[in-house]
């Protein structure tokens, strides 16, 4: 009887796991169609079912000094697609949102830094966006470090 309860959560576990990516894989297909409002409901579907974990993760004073975990990844990617599809739609506001709390799931996110400085030059704020690049440059990613030379970020 142990053995089939265990073996029931688990299958429960695998199922709601499975569920979860099927909701990210299709708001990726309607966001690769151009169906951003369609993507954006899917990864705030996804969101709303981890506010949770979510809250868990920012509150920790100390995730920028641990080391990204699969559910730190798996968490910050829907905030980062959900703000290139606001991206996409020209909702800077709640794009720079959306990166800067994928940032702060995930600070290792390269590409998050990437799209949340690309804003910020936008923006007009160098400074901001010189500074958000430091990270994926560290971790070698290249386009961060393009971005950087392109808005003369070396000099003051």
């Amino acid at each position: 009887m142990k053995y089939t309860s265990l073996l029931f959560s688990l299958l429960s576990y695998l199922f709601a796991s499975a569920q979860n990516d099927s909701i990210i894989q299709i708001g990726m297909v309607k966001q690769k169609a151009g169906n951003h409002n369609g993507a954006i409901y899917d990864f705030s579907t996804y969101i709303q079912k981890h506010t949770d974990e979510i809250q868990k993760l920012t509150t920790d004073n100390n995730n920028a000094q641990k080391h990204t975990t699969a559910i730190d990844t798996n968490l910050s990617f829907p905030y980062f697609l959900r703000g290139k599809s606001y991206l996409a739609m020209k909702e800077s506001d709640s794009a720079m949102n959306d990166f800067t709390m994928a940032i702060k799931i995930n600070p290792r996110m390269n590409k998050a830094h990437y799209e949340r400085s690309r804003l910020l030059f936008a923006a007009g704020k160098k400074d901001e966006g010189c500074s958000s690049l430091s990270i994926p440059i560290q971790l070698k990613y290249i386009p961060s470090k393009e971005l950087f030379d392109e808005n003369f970020c070396w000099k003051k």
